[in-house]
């Protein structure tokens, strides 16, 4: 596959590439890159205008538009070799709301690196962290290798105080849900905390994962002890 991703990628005007790799840019066959972009449809026709003018002769590409996403494939032979999965926001995440104006502060605190002669963008170091966390949080039950992004904050810990990240958290997500009861005779509201909304989760982790997690939990309080 000579597809040059650092070209494609440069294209764009006002973009992160989002979970880097540290095998970056080399993508397996069939992979995808994610990236976040200012305007989904103006980022594709950037994309679908270089393919015309420099790889029609050799791949095929298909677009299409989803309600978060847009995919662009480009394929040989009807095989995807690379998708580009375009988002302009994080609302296609369903088990924590994430505030819209997160993916503003992604793309304005960006930062640059030289991949292969382009300079290329990506999530702050901060960000990154919170975006491979919301991944994992939304997917590990049903795709097991969503895990890697849990390891990856993990390991990411120690550069970045966990009271940075959990504020950060905290920022740009809503992690209690409130529920509204009403009845003929009076309305009352009711909260699920933090621990209650957690505990079904961390109960089928293993008992390698329970240990940081756990960990973090105590940060999280005394880094926001109840009044």
């Amino acid at each position: 596959m000579n597809i040059n991703i650092p070209e494609y990628l440069s294209l764009f005007d006002n973009y992160a590439v989002l979970k880097k790799t540290d095998v970056f840019p080399a993508i397996p066959l069939g992979g995808d890159i994610d990236v976040l972009v200012e305007d989904r449809a103006y980022a594709e026709k950037l994309l679908v205008e270089h393919f015309l003018r420099s790889d029609a002769g050799t791949y095929t590409l298909s677009a299409e538009q989803r309600d978060y996403h847009t995919h662009i494939d480009l394929l040989r032979e009807g095989k995807i070799l690379i998708r580009f999965d375009l988002i302009d926001s994080f609302d296609f995440l369903r088990k924590i709301h994430v505030k819209h104006s997160f993916a503003t502060h992604v793309l304005t605190n960006k930062v640059g690196e030289t991949v292969e002669g382009k300079t290329l963008f990506f999530p702050s170091p901060l960000d990154d962290m919170l975006i491979r966390y919301l991944e994992y949080i939304e997917y590990f039950e049903t795709i097991p290798t969503k895990q890697k992004h849990l390891d990856y904050v993990l390991a990411h810990g120690e550069a970045t105080p966990w009271p940075y990240f959990i504020s950060h958290v905290h920022r740009f997500t809503k992690l209690a849900h409130d529920e509204y009861v009403e009845n003929p005779h009076k309305y009352s509201v009711s909260g699920k905390g933090l621990r209650q909304l957690l505990d079904p989760v961390i109960r089928r982790l293993p008992s390698n994962v329970k240990s940081p997690l756990k960990k973090i939990y105590l940060a999280m309080r005394s880094a926001f002890p109840k009044a």
